[in-house]
């Protein structure tokens, strides 16, 4: 008897089955998880082009309401930027090497150019 914990689907096999079956099986496991993953970051990642925006969207947002969202902004890279973004307990939590939305913009705070957005979310 196999179960996969992702669905709870169970299935009885043959013993002689059991090694090419489960192989396949953690590889669709593999698959759908990561396919999930992909869609939970996508559905929850959102654009800001203003700092109210930013704050609009993460100001409400708790551990224990949820709800939490990555905020993909233009911003500098400075601390009095970081401390700004922290007044609603909030950071900048990555910067990515690619930037897959619209590349150079404004910074939110200062109107400086940069050259990519950054993610930007609560802790909790």
């Amino acid at each position: 008897m196999i179960k996969r914990r992702d669905t709870a689907t169970k299935e009885v096999i043959p013993q002689t089955e059991a090694a090419p079956r489960l192989t396949a099986m953690l590889d669709a496991i593999q698959r759908d998880l990561s396919s999930k993953a992909k869609q939970r970051l996508k559905d929850n990642t959102v654009l800001a082009n203003s700092i109210g925006e930013v704050e609009s969207i993460l100001n409400d947002v708790t551990a224990e309401k949820g709800g939490g969202k990555f905020v993909m902004a233009h911003l500098k890279d400075d601390p009095a930027n970081d401390a700004r973004i922290k007044e609603f307990k909030a950071s900048v939590r990555n910067i990515p090497l690619l930037d897959e939305y619209d590349g150079p913009g404004k910074c939110i705070l200062t109107g400086e150019t940069v050259d990519r957005r950054v993610v930007i979310a609560k802790a909790y």
